[in-house]
């Protein structure tokens, strides 16, 4: 058999007899089918499977099929498929002939030219067990799963280099011999051609159980197992590397001797691989210019609980970047957030950590932090804004920035300039908590203490701020905070834009205090 037909038989052995595979897998509704027409067009199917796959059923009623098994012996790798119950809606029974055809006219396709599968699907109790010769075993199971209106572009899988199904085996296994992501490539094309070349409305799936047995490892006391479970995954579609909101619930990790984890939710929606995807297809290699598209709306992962073994639990309330976009190799903005990780005095790893909170006065610390930023490449400026470290016992730090004349090279970061910068500090306690630790650690009393460094900020300051209103007013400020710590802000305004290597040497240049605080627009506010 040739190989268009392998690879149209494959397929649809592994979508409609198996239910869909990895990517279809997933919701469907409406119409009927004759069982007569669907057991013809399965038997015919399995007639033609590759060498080494073999496929059988129980019962077809209807659209429905019940008892699919999948085997593939390939020199000894082993892939076993098992479902229970697979209903389809509307299947297209012409969809390996349309398929076939499709492949055997490449220049009649266009990257638009799509094959429907079926309107939906329905499945229950899809098992999945793959045995590599001295690399382990996967083993999967899923309750049950739904998905609406799958389809196929062909014309990714029709590009020049993209490597049938019946020859991955030989890749996967074939040694490397220059160790170039070159050699590589035909690999990163049918993983290109898999995500352009399949689409599919709603989905979902249910109850499912993933494990990996690796073999015995260097280091490890024995054969390591992995398991995941995930009670529900629910998407709200996908077609050619573009992909809608996707939400998995009540996922758990079981890693043996190095522990587990929870996680209540992972979400992520506005995912665009497709530009990306598609230079990758045709590409000989590799580069930071395919990255040029790529879009990354959110991923986000709450209710996280991590635990090695014998040790106290880590626990997250939430992280997630978002917002992520490429021009070029460049990410032209990002932002990333983590909320509520909570550490404990027992966590620490020494004892020098462990005495840093007895000092404080605390046994735990929930701590969150965050930073965004675009950078306007035809501007070359980059605005840098809700840049957070957070300690809920102790305060808050609040950082925003602009920074122009920067570009993405090694120069355009040399010429970088400041046009403007806010630190601001939110307090909660840690100036109290600070000073009564360093009064403890002097054996004074902390109001003596906090008193005595507020005279020294008087007397140190005096000799700067007869002449410069800025450094007076930042001096008042400290001492204002010391005395009653609220929130305290430094901003930086220079009246033209500063050059932020010469403001690094600033400091160290025997520049006058006053005329630094002139030529950095320095603006110090306490308790504002």
């Amino acid at each position: 058999m040739q190989k268009n037909g392998i690879l149209a038989a494959a397929i649809v052995a592994l979508v409609i007899i198996a239910g869909g595979g990895y990517y279809f897998l997933s919701g469907g509704s409406g119409g009927s089918v004759s069982g007569d027409k669907l057991r013809e067009a399965v038997d015919q199917l399995i007639k033609e499977l590759p060498a080494g796959v073999t496929a059988s059923y129980k019962s077809i009623d209807g659209g429905t099929i019940r008892g699919v098994a999948v085997h593939w012996d390939n020199k000894g790798d082993v892939s076993d498929y098992t479902i229970d119950e697979v209903a389809l809606a509307n299947p297209n029974l012409g969809f390996a002939k349309a398929l076939h055809d499709a492949l055997a006219n490449p220049k009649a396709l266009t990257a638009d030219t799509a094959i429907p599968l079926y309107d939906g699907v329905t499945f229950k109790g899809a098992t999945m067990h793959v045995a590599v010769k001295e690399r382990g075993a996967v083993s999967a199971s899923v309750g049950s799963g739904t998905a609406k209106a799958a389809r196929v572009y062909p014309w990714a899988f029709s590009q020049p280099g993209v490597p049938s199904l019946a020859e991955l085996p030989a890749l996967y296994t074939k040694p490397a011999s220059s160790g170039t992501l070159a050699e590589a490539m035909p690999l990163f094309r049918f993983m290109a051609a898999v995500g352009l070349g399949a689409g599919s409305d709603a989905s979902s799936l249910e109850n499912m159980k993933f494990s990996v047995n690796l073999p015995n490892m260097a280091g490890a006391t024995g054969p390591q197992e992995i398991v995941y479970e995930i009670k529900k995954i629910a998407g709200g579609g996908f077609d050619r590397g573009v992909t809608k909101g996707v939400t998995a619930e009540g996922i758990s990790v079981k890693m043996g001797s190095q522990g587990s984890a929870t996680l209540d939710r992972v979400s992520y929606d506005g995912y665009d691989l497709r530009k990306a995807l598609m230079k990758v297809l045709t590409a000989q290699t590799l580069t930071p210019d395919m990255l040029d598209g790529i879009k990354v709306g959110k991923i986000e992962y709450a209710g996280m609980t991590m635990q090695a073994l014998n040790k106290p639990p880590v626990k997250i309330a939430s992280f997630s970047i978002s917002d992520i976009n490429f021009s070029g190799p460049v990410p032209v903005s990002a932002g990333f957030s983590l909320q509520g990780l909570k550490i404990s005095k027992d966590q620490m790893p020494d004892p020098q950590s462990k005495t840093a909170f007895d000092q404080l006065g605390l046994d735990t610390m929930t701590i969150s932090m965050g930073a965004a930023y675009e950078w306007d490449l035809a501007k070359k400026s980059i605005k840098l804004h809700d840049v957070v470290v957070k300690v809920d016992e102790l305060g808050t730090f609040n950082l925003a920035a602009d920074v122009a004349e920067i570009t993405p090279d090694m120069a355009g970061a040399m010429g970088a300039q400041l046009v403007h910068a806010k630190l601001t500090f939110n307090d909660a306690s840690l100036t109290d908590r600070a000073i009564k630790a360093a009064a403890t650690m002097q054996h004074q009393d902390p109001a003596a203490f906090r008193q005595q460094m507020t005279g020294m900020v008087q007397m140190m300051s005096a000799q700067f701020t007869a002449n410069s209103p800025a450094l007076a007013a930042a001096s008042k400020a400290v001492t204002d905070f010391l005395g009653s710590p609220k929130s305290f802000s430094v901003e930086l305004s220079p009246p033209k834009a500063l050059p932020i290597m010469q403001l690094s040497m600033l400091a160290g240049g025997g520049v006058p205090p006053a005329q630094i605080a002139t030529m950095v627009g320095l603006a110090v506010t306490a308790n504002k």
